[in-house]
């Protein structure tokens, strides 16, 4: 029978961030834009672009955790400094919409208003806040490419939010977010640095991230890696199971985990991976819709053998 809640260990390992050399590239450019921005006229920003599954909300996470909202006692009153926040743009969104989600953020009660009224409002709460930068996540959806006559108008409001406030926006999404800075001189100068993240293609790469997570879920679990786990054939079929997609590569660990520690094994093997596949979706999957690949051989795997 299934726990209905996982065990401990295997939340802690949820949480783990394997720290590529792309995601270095990311949190460099990230301190790049904070260690600029002191003492700046003009905010300098960034924007982080990847495919769904790549880890863009989990590097999110890492780089607001050094962040920590502050209680102040003041003669005039409690006062917070809020240094840096996150809000994921809803897929239907509109600018005002999303201007009082950002109030929300800074506990900001009254949402009345126009888009310009509750920008106003919002520039004024970030600077009182003492709001150093703060993310805005899935921001395609504010810029849908099939309405370009909306684009020069969040362009000018992300232009002026940050002018007025001189507080950075970091913007992540996926590619159609690069489209709000092509063809904006002004935009493009307040945005100079952006990265991108992405699958990992079949190669030493991505061997690491499976060497990483079998460590990780040791350390977390006490589930050793059986002997079958640590070839090569066991990274070609996780390959055509998650098209080395980032997201559903933990995902089939931690469900083939929670298989393994269910029922009382202390090795996971690919067993357990083959029957974790057969449970859950994998939308970047490369095998046929009902071929298992941890049923399969490397001739039947059809890929490109590159790992050693």
């Amino acid at each position: 029978m299934k726990m209905e809640e996982l065990p401990s260990g295997l939340n802690a390992f949820r949480d783990v961030f394997y720290q590529h050399d792309k995601v270095l590239e990311c949190i460099s450019a990230f301190n790049d834009v904070l260690r600029y921005n002191d003492g700046r006229r003009e905010p300098s920003s960034l924007a982080i672009s990847g495919r769904a599954g790549t880890g863009k909300t989990t590097l999110c996470s890492h780089l607001l955790a050094p962040f920590k909202t502050e209680v102040f006692e003041e003669p005039e009153g409690i006062r917070k400094v809020i240094p840096a926040f996150y809000q994921a743009v809803p897929g239907v969104a509109t600018i005002k919409d999303l201007a009082q989600k950002l109030l929300i953020r800074l506990e900001v009660s009254d949402l009345s208003g126009n888009r310009t009224q509750l920008t106003e409002r919002l520039i004024q709460n970030l600077k009182t806040c003492k709001t150093r930068f703060y993310i805005l996540d899935e921001f395609q959806h504010l810029v849908d490419p099939r309405k370009e006559k909306t684009h020069a108008t969040v362009r000018n409001w992300v232009k002026d939010l940050m002018n007025e406030s001189m507080v950075p926006i970091i913007l992540v999404g996926t590619a159609d977010l690069l489209t709000l800075l092509e063809g904006d001189e002004q935009l493009e100068r307040r945005f100079r640095r952006s990265c991108s993240l992405s699958e990992f293609a079949l190669n030493d790469d991505f061997r690491k991230v499976i060497i990483f997570f079998t460590k990780r879920l040791n350390e977390h679990c006490s589930l050793k890696a059986a002997d079958v786990i640590k070839k090569s054939l066991f990274t070609e079929q996780m390959y055509a199971a998650t098209g080395g997609n980032m997201s559903a590569t933990k995902d089939l660990f931690v469900e083939s985990a929670d298989q393994a520690l269910t029922k009382g094994d202390t090795e996971l093997s690919d067993a357990h991976f083959r029957e974790a596949y057969r449970r859950i979706r994998i939308s970047s999957a490369l095998a046929p819709e009902g071929v298992n690949p941890f049923s399969q051989d490397a001739d039947r795997l059809g890929l490109s053998r590159t790992v050693r």
